[in-house]
């Protein structure tokens, strides 16, 4: 079994010998500090410059999230569990604030954070869930540079205002 999905199905670990399982149950501060899980929560068609451990998405990969449910749901648990590191809550379909978090008004490493999840998220399929995050993020911040980055991530012109 390739490694991503085993640990995306909870039967293996990432880089680190973590398990999904694991992870989801660090606590906010730990997973806002520890830099090298989100690469494996959300990845990417392309190498991460920061993780260089971390997987990079196959076609075959991105076709099993698409179609097995146990793993659009574990996908969708790592959405849930990262918003609670942001202060948000992801109830039926909606996102709100539920605690403050310093993270929105500058430019810090967690905006990177977003641009991954956004895009992860619309790669594997859940793209309700990026949409919401992405209309979050357009009320929270408004209209910044990382906005261009972010409509593209999903799948949006990132040129329009």
């Amino acid at each position: 079994m390739n490694k991503l999905i085993g640990f995306y199905l909870n039967e293996g670990c990432d880089s680190e010998g973590r398990t999904l399982a694991g992870i989801w149950a660090m606590s906010d501060d730990e997973l806002m500090h520890t830099h090298d899980v989100v690469q494996w929560l959300f990845p990417l068609t392309e190498p991460s410059k920061f993780n260089p451990t971390a997987p990079v998405l196959t076609e075959r990969q991105i076709a099993l999230f698409h179609t097995d449910p146990r793993l659009k749901s574990n996908l969708l648990e790592s959405f849930r569990r990262f918003m609670r590191v942001f202060g948000l809550d992801y109830i039926d379909g909606c996102l709100q604030q539920v605690a403050h978090q310093d993270i929105w008004m500058h430019l810090n490493h967690n905006w990177l954070r977003f641009t991954r999840i956004l895009k992860s998220l619309t790669i594997l399929g859940l793209n309700d869930e990026a949409m919401e995050f992405f209309r979050f993020l357009q009320r929270k911040v408004g209209n910044v540079q990382s906005m261009s980055y972010w409509r593209k991530a999903v799948g949006l012109d990132p040129n329009f205002v």
